[in-house]
């Protein structure tokens, strides 16, 4: 497993802003485009999946979003905010539960599933919803 993740690399990243009132602040999608060499661990099914979904991976990797990069820069961000954040986070056959259990609460996608960017809207907004179950 240690081998998988350390030879594997992220190719999508989604995060979305929200108060604690569940007010949507903003979702990205973040496509990388370091993935796939040579040395790189491959999942052809988890790829597939991606492609029959939407992702245009030709067009990824042209837009050249290197994810050293992108966390280099995003890490001094975060610095930014004294500690001042929470993380709700979820990753791949999660995305299955989360879409159902969002049907259950009666919380809507928005964009297209199984994209980092909507799919992490929707664990905002149902994270949000049973936040606000709890508290009542």
């Amino acid at each position: 497993m240690r081998f998988s993740v350390n030879k594997t690399k992220l190719i999508q990243l989604g995060f979305t802003l929200f108060d604690s009132y569940g007010r949507i602040g903003g979702t990205w999608e973040i496509n990388f485009s370091d993935f796939g060499d040579i040395d790189d661990a491959r999942n052809e099914k988890s790829i597939d999946f991606l492609k029959r979904n939407g992702l245009d991976i030709e067009k990824i990797r042209a837009q050249k979003i290197c994810i050293e990069g992108f966390f280099s820069e995003f890490g001094r961000i975060l610095k930014q905010t004294k500690n001042n954040v929470t993380w709700v986070t979820f990753h791949g056959s999660l995305d299955i539960a989360y879409q159902s259990l969002a049907h259950e609460l009666g919380v809507s996608c928005v964009g297209t599933a199984h994209h980092a960017g909507s799919d992490s809207e929707l664990t905002a907004r149902v994270f949000a919803k049973m936040a606000r179950i709890c508290h009542n």
